[in-house]
């Protein structure tokens, strides 16, 4: 019914002409132009989003331009590219005429893959047997979503949802030639921009707008933009960012921890290094410490050493009187023993006295001689312990008290 449909539009507008007709897609294209002469001939007409080889040239009239784009069909190299062990590639496409044209076209271009590659063009498939044939693929397989626009049945789908409902069934990797599909169900490849197809877009228009015959504009045929991928899809189906092309752009990506507490994880690490830093100062320290202080206790035992030296220097004369005194006493303990036994009756009690009084001098020399000696000898000091309840009478009390040099305790 486009004879009608082209009637409803020009009834639309019979008071009052547009002053611009902007045409988007194939399909829209080719309506425009088939009934260029019932819909506005003299009114300038964009035909944009449209695959330069669907531009019928002849058709073109001095008030009409394109906006033409390019799609050559680098998304099956890239699929190889990314995915090298692929066998098997479903093709998700209507079986529209615009479509059926597609598919001879990707047949023709697709032709010296086909015995690396096995393809699989479910045009003649209802969405629904579309979706099964999806989620029964077999291993190293990947699908290439061209939004159907009829499917065999005649049934129209939505893109984006029809789209989410191949994904959510789907047991391979989905890839697209339309970024405005890049939302979250596609892997990605170099694809055609939509931002940069209306901007351009929007140019022409405006240059029309303002004055300029359209058969004058001459746009730059739009080819794919830079490879662009989900982050969240490589990491899906397990494929290296280094297997993607040279400038590829990589979205959505997950942010690390390190990228959400970089400042507090630089802190902390900070304070772990200087923690560290420290510890390992004072282990190092410690056995210099120790041996520091064994040098010094040698040190003061040597100084006490030679302090006690010097004392038995001192009292080396006080120490010759005390060791005098018990020997001249044995000396003459040992004379009075020599007369008491020379007479005829010995009084034995009085021998007795006068031994135990010999060997009671004896013992205050020896002492004399054991102090002397503990004092000149070397040692090390040692600490006891000293109970004082055992040096003070029953009931008294103890204090401990010390001083310093400013201020008692």
């Amino acid at each position: 019914m486009e004879r009608e449909f082209a009637e409803y539009l020009s009834a639309l507008f019979v008071h009052r002409s547009p002053d611009l007709v902007v045409a988007f897609g194939a399909p829209g294209g080719a309506f425009v132009q088939r009934h260029r002469k019932d819909l506005f001939d003299a009114i300038p007409m964009i035909l944009t989003a449209i695959e330069q080889r669907r531009v019928q040239q002849s058709a073109l009239t001095e008030n009409d331009t394109v906006v033409a784009v390019h799609q050559p069909p680098v998304i099956f190299g890239n699929i190889l590219q990314l995915l090298s062990d692929t066998k098997t590639i479903g093709v998700v496409i209507g079986n529209s005429p615009n479509e059926r044209f597609w598919i001879g076209e990707l047949q023709r271009e697709l032709q010296p893959l086909e015995g690396r590659v096995t393809f699989l063009y479910w045009n003649d498939l209802s969405f629904d047997e579309v979706l099964k044939r999806a989620a029964s693929l077999p291993p190293n397989s990947a699908i290439y979503w061209n939004q159907p626009q009829v499917d065999a049945q005649g049934a129209v789908h939505e893109g984006e949802r029809a789209l989410k409902d191949l994904y959510a069934i789907a047991n391979a990797p989905i890839f697209s030639y339309d970024d405005s599909f890049f939302n979250g169900e596609i892997v990605g490849g170099p694809m055609t921009s939509v931002s940069d197809g209306v901007r351009t877009t929007t140019d022409v228009a405006l240059r029309i707008l303002g004055g300029e015959k359209p058969t004058d504009i001459k746009s730059t045929v739009l080819e794919y933009g830079p490879a662009k991928y989900d982050w969240r899809q490589l990491q899906r189906w397990g494929i290296s960012e280094s297997r993607l092309p040279q400038g590829s752009e990589v979205y959505f990506r997950q942010p690390s921890a390190w990228d959400l507490y970089a400042w507090p994880v630089s802190f902390v690490a900070l304070l772990i290094v200087l923690q560290g830093a420290l510890i390992t100062g004072l282990l190092h320290q410690r056995p210099r410490r120790m041996y520091a202080e064994l040098q010094a206790r040698q040190r003061m035992s040597e100084l006490a050493h030679v302090n006690r030296f010097s004392v038995a220097g001192e009292l080396t004369a006080s120490t010759a009187h005390e060791i005098n005194q018990p020997l001249g006493a044995i000396r003459i303990n040992a004379e009075t023993l020599e007369l008491v036994l020379k007479a005829q009756a010995p009084d034995l009690n009085e021998i007795r006295e006068i031994a135990a009084e010999i060997s009671r001098d004896d013992k205050r020399a020896s002492d004399v001689i054991t102090r002397l000696r503990s004092l000149l000898k070397k040692s090390h000091s040692s600490l006891n312990l000293l109970k004082l309840t055992k040096l003070l009478p029953r009931g008294s009390n103890c204090f401990l008290a010390w001083y310093s040099r400013d201020t008692p305790r």
